[in-house]
């Protein structure tokens, strides 16, 4: 499946929990991914903005499900910041932090 197609079927998901938070990485998928997140509730899409911050996704979705356990949380990454931030998956298990990760294979 093409990203752009996956993000379209991820919209259709998000738009139907208006619970859902979001964030994405740097690169290719934060600027794809702005264009088809969208959202009925504040405080839902954390983005890195201008920084830089590879493997930003994960950890900070992460965050965001200790401090609204109620929420579902998502991340997208590509594949490359999600292997800077893949140990974070040891954490989840351990401290049971029930996140989903979407991992785009942009290469």
């Amino acid at each position: 499946m093409k990203p752009r197609q996956m993000l379209r079927e991820l919209e259709k998901v998000i738009m139907e929990t208006d619970d859902v938070v979001l964030s994405t990485d740097v690169g290719n998928i934060s600027a794809v991914a702005n264009g088809y997140a969208q959202f009925k509730r504040p405080q839902s899409y954390l983005a890195p903005m201008t920084f830089g911050n590879c493997g930003y996704s994960l950890p900070v979705t992460m965050g965001a499900k200790v401090a609204a356990p109620e929420r579902p949380c998502i991340a997208y990454s590509g594949d490359g910041s999600f292997g800077m931030s893949i140990n974070e998956l040891m954490t989840c298990k351990r401290e049971n932090i029930p996140v989903t990760a979407v991992v785009f294979n942009n290469g």
